[in-house]
């Protein structure tokens, strides 16, 4: 009786180890990995424009922020742009991660000011975002955007990454 116990014993520690070593490895779940975009993005998306000359059209400037919602792999990104008179615009994609390409999620993280762009595509560059501009104009698109500071663009591509990859996103056949 004492050999069962302590095989069973054995084996629930390996069990326990291994199970850990796939949580490591794999990351964190999708839930994690949703929540941590929709409570980072906000933050890391606001930008403050300051235009005393009246380059945006007389306006003074503007502030920026991106907002995600996910839920089940859907997301919903928001994009408003608040100008210094009040006026707002506001523009919206939807889109389902598992139609994109893991592959096409990259920073150019080249501006001076720093901020980044993070870009990606859908799989075979179908149109599968759609988006609502802010002149109220649908359409869809097969890529799209999102600026971030710059320190934060690598964080957002490897999350993004990882959520499409658990949501079944694959690369483009070509």
């Amino acid at each position: 009786m004492k050999n069962w116990t302590l095989a069973i014993a054995v084996v629930a520690i390996a069990l326990a180890g291994s199970h850990a070593q796939t949580e490591s490895v794999n990351g964190p779940s999708l839930a994690e990995t949703e929540k941590w975009i929709q409570d980072t993005l906000p933050d890391a998306s606001y930008d403050v424009f300051d235009d005393p000359q009246g380059v945006d059209g007389s306006r003074g400037g503007y502030t920026s922020a991106s907002y995600a919602n996910i839920d089940a792999c859907i997301i919903h990104l928001t994009h408003v742009i608040t100008y210094k008179n009040g006026s707002k615009e506001q523009s919206f994609e939807d889109f389902s991660l598992n139609a994109i390409d893991p592959d096409t999620i990259k920073s150019d993280r080249s501006s001076t000011l720093g901020k980044a762009l993070v870009t990606y595509s859908t799989r075979n560059d179908k149109p599968l975002i759609k988006m609502i501009l802010s002149n109220g104009k649908k359409g869809n698109a097969h890529d799209s955007s999102v600026f971030v500071r710059d320190d934060y663009a690598p964080r957002l591509v490897k999350a993004f990454k990882h959520a499409v990859e658990l949501c079944g996103g694959k690369a483009s056949a070509f």
